[in-house]
Parts: structure tokens; sequence; C-alpha cells
């Protein structure tokens, strides 16, 4: 199967990490109603239009250098409007990502100990039998 090879609208030159603001455009293939349809002039979102509602709302969960200044889910695109400002060391980012898929697994395991960040001094004295 032959695939299209479009030429990339990026400016080769440009640093996209870097601070500022971005708006961004994605667009479904073939342009079909994925994320809901427009009634009575008002977009009612179907569960993947929530999902992604949702999704784009919790980025700044995610991400502590970016805020979503403006956003809109349409039928078959969405519109960010995003304002990156200086990026942390990539160390922090991991580190940051590490920790919140350690929270996620404790919430989603109750019972379950995370081990990472016991010392000696918490460790219970076991007997030998």
């Amino acid at each position: 199967m032959a695939f299209h090879q479009r030429t990339s609208p990026r400016r080769k030159t440009y640093d996209y990490a870097s601070p500022g603001g971005y708006f961004i455009a994605i667009v479904t293939k073939n342009r079909e109603h994925y994320f809901g349809d427009i009634v009575n002039g008002k977009m009612i979102l179907n569960n993947v239009g929530v999902i992604v509602d949702n999704n784009i709302a919790d980025i700044t969960k995610h991400f502590d250098h970016v805020k979503v200044h403006e956003f809109v889910v349409m039928p078959n695109h969405i519109h960010l409007l995003l304002l990156l400002n200086k990026i942390p060391d990539r160390r922090d980012v991991i580190q940051r990502r590490d920790v919140i898929r350690r929270r996620d697994a404790i919430k989603a395991h109750p019972n379950m100990i995370d081990h990472r960040n016991r010392t000696a001094q918490d460790a219970v004295p076991t007997p030998l039998r």
C-alpha cells in the first residue's frame, strides 16, 4: 500500500518546544464526525467527544508548563490554543510521569504497597522461621 507523502507545514528552523502560544487544529480522517453533531446550532458531544473534551481539559494536570487557553471540539475537528511556559528539565518530566503512574496504580489497587520510597528505618523486622 502506497502512502501519500505530504510536506510538513512546520518550519525546520523553529523550536516548537520553545515558550509561546500555539494554535493547533486536528482534523479527523476523511472529516468524519467522530466527536458528535450540531443539533439546532449547538454542538452535542458523543461519547468520544466527551473523552476528547475531558482529556484536553486535563492537559494541565499532566504538564505543568502547558496552559490550555481555549479549545473547541467540533464534529470533525478540534481547535486548541495552547500556551507553553519554559519546559522543565526532561528528568523532571520523566520523574513526574513515574510518580503519577505509581499514584494511579496505587489508586487502582489500594492494597498494593509502594516499596520504592521506603527506607531501612521504615522496614519492620520479620522473624526468621
